[in-house]
């Protein structure tokens, strides 16, 4: 179901070189973005509407307002499609960037209404070694928010400025390796 795009040897040898921080997508820090990253647009749709069912909490505080789900980790496989990211996801995320990951997968959904965000931020929380995103929003537009700004850091890991916008697209992942200096942020 993931792209065969993204288990040739081209992109296996990419996606290390961009880890090792000889890539222009090293900087501000290691970052993938993997556009059509899922074959079937079934699972999308599937996905999609599992999710309209899926109870989302409202959060609100100094640093983000938005909508989340609480761990779908721990949902029903057979209610839910999760298996997928603790599987075929986690097998190819080990594969591509030789890295031994440990078997947790934390995976939340989040809606960000009108006015939402997500304040700048490093994702750090102990045993997490990238943060992962799959945008789902069909027919995106700027004017919609929700764009993911990646931060460039000075000598002591303070984000100083925005290094790069991406964009949210139905159907693509973004992975960034978590560290110090993975500061970013989702727009309102």
């Amino acid at each position: 179901m993931i792209n065969p795009l993204y288990f040739t040897d081209e992109y296996v040898a990419e996606f290390r070189n961009i880890l090792s921080g000889a890539s222009q997508f090293s900087k501000p820090f290691p970052h993938f973005c993997l556009p059509d990253f899922l074959t079937s647009r079934k699972f999308i749709a599937d996905l999609r509407s599992e999710l309209q069912t899926v109870h989302f909490d409202r959060k609100e505080n100094d640093l983000y307002s938005l909508d989340q789900t609480t761990d779908l980790a721990n949902f029903n496989a057979v209610e839910f499609p999760i298996d997928l990211f603790k599987t075929d996801v986690l097998h190819w995320l080990r594969n591509v960037s030789n890295v031994d990951l440990n078997s947790e997968v934390a995976i939340t959904s989040s809606k960000y209404n009108y006015t939402d965000l997500l304040l700048p931020h490093d994702d750090q929380c102990e045993g997490r070694k990238f943060a992962f995103t799959l945008y789902l929003t069909p027919d995106w537009k700027e004017t919609d928010g929700g764009q993911l700004l990646l931060y460039d850091c000075d000598d002591n890991n303070n984000p100083i400025s925005v290094g790069k916008i991406m964009n949210p697209m139905e159907n693509m992942l973004i992975i960034f390796e978590v560290s110090p200096r993975s500061w970013h942020m989702v727009t309102e």
